[in-house]
């Protein structure tokens, strides 16, 4: 949470020529509804070129303005010379993966998803029945580690709402460090933080 605000302000700010690692590298965009188009400029008016599914992924190489001044956000994606899509329906994700921890504790440990999305199997095989989706940087308790015949390793995730186990490829989870669940601002008391929403 510390950082995530962050991340999306850095992606949606224009590029500029310093001589720093390209922000747009390895950047690629999740589809969150059933379906969007990409089209040839960024612009509803223009061409459609290509018809994204949910959960489709696709490469982003830059940000674009888009050509309708009166929208209330004229942020699109650019990929590449595919074309361009707008920004409304996707997630920035990433797909990092990750080298399992082979020790878990019994308390387990908190982790988010590093790629732009995996599935939680009711058993440690690729052909067991999906329970569900995890996508992008969601959390979840990790309370064991399982490798199976073929080598796959896999964590066994605790789903809190029905309490149930179920179970997802590790390479695709990263585990949190000590670091980043630190509380914010230690030195304020906990009865003192709230979480304030303005809905206006």
């Amino acid at each position: 949470m510390k950082l995530s605000g962050l991340g999306l302000a850095g992606l949606l700010a224009p590029p500029l020529n310093f001589d720093f690692d390209d922000p747009f590298t390895a950047q690629q965009g999740r589809v969150t509804v059933r379906t969007i188009w990409m089209y040839e400029r960024p612009s509803v008016d223009s061409t459609k070129v290509k018809l994204l599914q949910q959960d489709a992924v696709f490469n982003i190489s830059n940000t674009a303005v888009g050509e309708d001044e009166k929208s209330h956000n004229r942020i699109w994606y650019h990929a590449g010379t595919e074309g361009y899509v707008y920004s409304g329906n996707v997630q920035p994700v990433r797909t990092i993966l990750n080298s399992p921890q082979m020790d878990i504790p019994k308390e387990g440990l908190l982790a988010e998803i590093s790629v732009p999305f995996t599935d939680a199997h009711e058993t440690p095989s690729r052909d067991s029945k999906v329970a569900y989706r995890m996508h992008y940087e969601t959390t979840h308790w990790v309370k064991k580690v399982v490798t199976s015949e073929n080598g796959q390793v896999w964590y066994q995730i605790r789903d809190d709402k029905w309490d149930k186990l179920y179970y997802a490829r590790a390479e695709h989870i990263r585990i949190m460090n000590a670091g980043e669940l630190a509380p914010i601002s230690p030195d304020v008391p906990n009865r003192e933080k709230k979480i304030v929403v303005r809905l206006k």
